[in-house]
């Protein structure tokens, strides 16, 4: 089980973390810096760059500051460049710590503060690692940002946001239409809400998550909502006897159907002999072609609309008879039989 944030849901996580278990945000920063760096190096391995160089795009704030972090570590070992945006008087203290490191490490630094700047600028890297605004953005975007992010989106080379992809929505999925599009997504604590809904689907590229240290209590008592995986599902299923028979997992009816949605029985059917029922009864106007063979299907009498006539019921009675679970109404229509 993978627990979701929303944007109010991941200030509170790291408002606890700070005030009740007393982790300085130095800390924090410092983590997730880390975890963006270790990240990166695993998909420098992964695609096998030799040399590899690397852009880092910060903003004045908080995620910002994780990329000024992530590229002091990535520093010792890459070639690395950060293009900045903002004002250094509206750095937080850790944003402005880590910005002053790297600056005293002279790690090449950019300041972009005109559309001049952007126009002129050489975005070109193996790598383009996305700092500009995090989980505080929206798809409201203007100015600088699109336009760095209009340059961005046209380079061969391998996009990796920090948090989420600047210009989406980290709550609702909406997203600007120059979003970033990124490759890899690493989030902070788990993942946000936006990263699964609407564009965020195609946005967030391949997803993984950073632990900053703090208690994992924290985000499963603070999160609403939970991504259910297949393991999760399969411990909710009943244990099967190595020696038994069909008959010991239980009998499902399933009335379903009509001519014209036959598609959504044969869905359902289906899904009910591979979550595991010994028995699946498929009673339909139409039996469509993809039912499986371990299914019983039977034809009911279909009025001239095609679906469920009233002479049907002495059908349905005597399968309901045989049922331990009675499954009624997918495509079956809203006609009056």
């Amino acid at each position: 089980m993978q627990f979701i944030l929303t944007p109010n849901e991941m200030r509170l996580a790291d408002r606890t973390a700070i005030e009740t278990y007393k982790i300085p945000g130095e800390l924090l920063m410092e983590n997730a810096g880390r975890s963006v760096s270790e990240f990166t190096d695993e998909i420098i391995q992964k695609n096998n760059i030799k040399n590899p160089h690397l852009l880092i795009l910060c903003g004045n704030g908080n995620n910002g500051g994780d990329g000024f972090a992530a590229a002091r570590h990535l520093a010792n070992k890459y070639a690395v460049r950060i293009a900045w945006i903002g004002s250094e008087i509206k750095m937080s203290p850790e944003t402005y710590q880590n910005f002053a490191i790297a600056n005293q490490m002279e790690i090449p630094m950019d300041h972009l503060e005109s559309e001049i700047d952007v126009d002129k600028y050489d975005f070109s890297a193996d790598i383009i690692l996305d700092a500009l605004i995090g989980v505080g953005g929206t798809e409201d975007l203007k100015g600088l940002v699109v336009n760095i992010l209009q340059k961005v989106n046209k380079i061969k080379t391998i996009r990796i946001a920090i948090d989420v992809p600047t210009g989406l929505n980290s709550e609702t999925g909406f997203a600007h239409p120059d979003a970033l599009i990124s490759d890899y997504t690493i989030t902070m604590y788990a993942l946000k809400s936006g990263m699964l809904l609407n564009e965020g689907i195609n946005l967030c590229g391949e997803k993984h998550i950073a632990n900053l240290g703090s208690p994992d209590k924290i985000i499963s008592n603070i999160s609403k909502i939970a991504f259910l995986e297949d393991i999760d599902v399969a411990s909710l299923l009943p244990a099967r006897k190595r020696i038994s028979s069909k008959f010991d997992y239980g009998r499902v009816v399933i009335l379903a159907g009509s001519k014209r949605y036959p598609g959504a029985a044969a869905l359902s059917a289906n899904a009910a002999i591979k979550i595991g029922a010994g028995l699946v009864y498929l009673l339909s106007p139409i039996i469509h072609p993809a039912v499986l063979p371990e299914i019983i299907p039977t034809e009911l009498p279909s009025n001239s609309n095609g679906f469920i006539d009233s002479n049907a019921k002495q059908y349905i009675l005597a399968a309901i008879k045989k049922a331990n679970v009675l499954a009624i109404g997918p495509g079956i229509g809203d006609n009056e039989t």
